[in-house]
């Protein structure tokens, strides 16, 4: 049992004593005079009020003492009883001291008649009266010498009553003292937390300055290796044109003969030596030259074709792309809410709730106001780390799929997926460019992480398929606070309660999958609602659904030579991690050369659990329940 319960039950026992004690002296007192002893009784009648006062005083000091401990009893249902207690034992109390005054009253009226039929007999004569009289004199000593003993004892048990006042006020105090301990133990216990969190930042801090001083190191060198080889080349060049010129002037050649000769190439080896050694090195400097100009590697076909359309619109509405992305930049400046996104560059957020960086947020704005979509076209979506990379390639393999698997096989391990599908926001609309995409070939393949409610109107009005990956919100939000801590180091805590709070990439997480899910159970036939659990647990059988959904069933055949089957292979994370292209590339977003290698990690489903606490993933699903309640969307754990 608590300290304080077994307190409160030993003030409970107590009480019933005193309160007995007290009834038995207000009965005594009510009693006083009744045996027709008037003056022995009224002497007595002073020393039951005393031990009634001093059980009053008790009974009071008892209330004190339930007062102060039944606020700190264990539980809520216990206060509430010693509060209970506490006020039945305030209207006994007053009740007592109503009995006591009643009792005085009758003790009065009692001594009173007995004092006259005392005094009637001791005026009388006779032997009765003398002896009457002697007797009362004894008493009145004795009891003279019992008042003062009992004014001694209630004197005493005064003073005893005020120590044990004195005690409880002390063992409050003491509990105060406890109270305030504890507290400033939790303080220094946070207090330690941050100063070891502080010191991991600074040690997170001097190996990034390390790596940037080597980065920074490295990079001078190539820079001057570069500029030496470039200053070694102008010099040979210049060179030669001070032979060529002194050449010309002294007649020995002409400018025809040279322009001839370098179209021509060099002369058969049993030629004779018609013209002089010149000529040779202008030929060698000019294949250099031709091949360093020339010498590129193929790309893929979505990427090739979109990069030609840009460069040809940035031929004819540079000046006009230019101005459009600057008011539009000056609009999300001056009129979009700011937000801290825990990395260099703040998030602004949309006037349809969602967040995200000024240039991304630009490229959004401009795909809306300019995207024209055919029916033809296939629109893959995602929230940032759920799985983008992946679908984009499954997307690619099964639209472009043809009877030479080794092509489609062939752009998959040598392009990275987002080369494959650009991004709409990120990679179709920046640098200024508005392309014209009407002349691209269908089917069109696009990315964009734009919620539904702000895509360009084209989309839904031209019927063209939206293809949507969702993941667990606890798996995604540490995917992309891993992806984040490559950009600046943030703390798991505070990046959660930004995420809960809605404050991410594209975020809320939750209202980002609602507007595609909402519009799926709208437009099942325009809308394929994928979730990443589902893909990780049965990749075949999800990518024959995407096959039927975009228009392009895998046939009998295909399915008999394993076409499909090749397809899941090839895109596999574990494969497509150990690609080359993967390892050592780069994919253009937004203008920033993203290395592709961080757009690919574990992949694992449930891997929240080895960086969030118990606690911090229940607080997750709790938001997740809320927010889909009534959707018809289940937990991914439900699936």
């Amino acid at each position: 049992m608590d300290e304080v319960t077994q307190a409160v039950e030993n003030l409970k026992k107590e009480w019933s004593h005193v309160v007995t004690q007290l009834e038995v002296c207000i009965a005594a007192i009510e009693s006083c005079g009744k045996m027709g002893k008037g003056t022995e009784e009224a002497n007595s009648l002073p020393r039951l009020n005393g031990s009634a006062q001093d059980a009053l005083q008790l009974l009071n000091a008892l209330q004190c003492r339930l007062d102060l401990l039944a606020e700190q009893l264990p539980s809520f249902e216990e206060v509430q009883s010693g509060q209970a207690t506490l006020v039945s034992w305030k209207e006994q109390y007053q009740k007592l001291r109503t009995s006591l005054r009643s009792a005085n009253l009758q003790a009065k009226e009692n001594i009173k008649k007995a004092a006259e039929e005392e005094r009637k007999l001791l005026l009388g004569g006779g032997e009765e009266s003398t002896i009457r009289r002697r007797n009362l004199q004894t008493k009145a000593g004795m009891t003279s010498a019992a008042e003062s003993i009992t004014e001694s004892l209630r004197r005493s048990r005064q003073m005893m009553v005020q120590e044990v006042e004195r005690s409880a006020n002390t063992l409050s105090t003491f509990d105060e003292s406890t109270s305030v301990l504890r507290q400033a133990e939790g303080e220094y216990q946070g207090h330690r937390s941050l100063l070891m969190r502080t010191r991991g930042l600074l040690s997170t801090m001097q190996r990034q300055d390390v790596l940037d001083r080597i980065i920074l190191t490295i990079g001078f060198l190539i820079f001057s290796l570069a500029v030496l080889y470039v200053v070694s080349r102008r010099i040979g060049l210049l060179t030669l044109q001070r032979k060529l010129a002194d050449a010309i002037r002294s007649g020995s050649i002409s400018a025809e003969d040279i322009v001839a000769k370098v179209h021509h190439g060099p002369a058969p080896a049993n030629a004779p030596p018609s013209v002089p050694p010149v000529y040779d090195e202008l030929l060698q400097h000019h294949g250099t030259i031709s091949a360093a100009i020339f010498k590129m590697a193929p790309a893929p076909p979505s990427a090739h074709l979109v990069a030609g359309v840009i460069s040809t619109t940035e031929a004819n509405d540079a000046k006009s792309g230019k101005e459009t992305y600057e008011q539009l930049a000056q609009v999300v400046s001056s009129t979009y809410e700011a937000a801290a996104s825990g990395i260099v560059m703040d998030f602004h957020r949309h006037p349809d709730g969602w967040y995200t960086a000024l240039p991304v947020m630009v490229g959004a704005l401009v795909a809306h106001r300019h995207f024209e979509a055919h029916d033809t076209d296939v629109l893959v979506a995602t929230i940032p780390k759920s799985g983008t990379t992946w679908i984009k390639a499954l997307l690619y393999a099964v639209a472009h799929r043809t009877v030479d698997r080794s092509s489609i096989l062939q752009q998959l391990t040598s392009h990275n997926s987002h080369h494959l599908v650009p991004s709409l926001e990120t990679q179709v609309y920046t640098k200024e460019q508005i392309p014209d995409l009407g002349v691209l070939p269908a089917p069109r393949l696009f990315g964009t992480h734009i919620p539904a409610q702000s895509l360009p109107p084209s989309v839904a009005a031209s019927g063209c398929k939206v293809v949507y990956l969702s993941r667990d919100p606890k798996d995604c939000f540490v995917s992309l606070w891993h992806f984040m801590n490559m950009l600046t180091p943030m703390d798991i805590d505070e990046a959660l309660g930004m995420f809960c709070d809605g404050v991410s990439l594209f975020g809320p997480f939750w209202d980002h999958v609602l507007s595609y899910w909402r519009w799926h159970v709208e437009r099942p036939n325009q809308v394929l609602f994928l979730t990443y659990e589902e893909l990780t647990a049965d990749t075949l059988v999800q990518l024959r659904r995407l096959a039927e959904f975009i228009g392009r069933p895998f046939t009998p055949e295909e399915k008999g030579t394993g076409v499909d089957k090749e397809i899941v292979e090839a895109c596999a994370m574990k494969n497509m991690v150990k690609q080359e292209v993967n390892q050592t590339g780069t994919t253009e977003m937004t203008e920033i050369p993203m290395p592709n290698e961080i757009f690919f990690r574990r992949g694992v489903v449930g891997d929240w659990s080895n960086y969030l606490t118990l606690e911090m993933g229940q607080k997750v699903d709790e938001i997740t329940k809320h927010k889909f309640k009534g959707s018809g969307l289940m937990l991914p754990k439900e699936v």
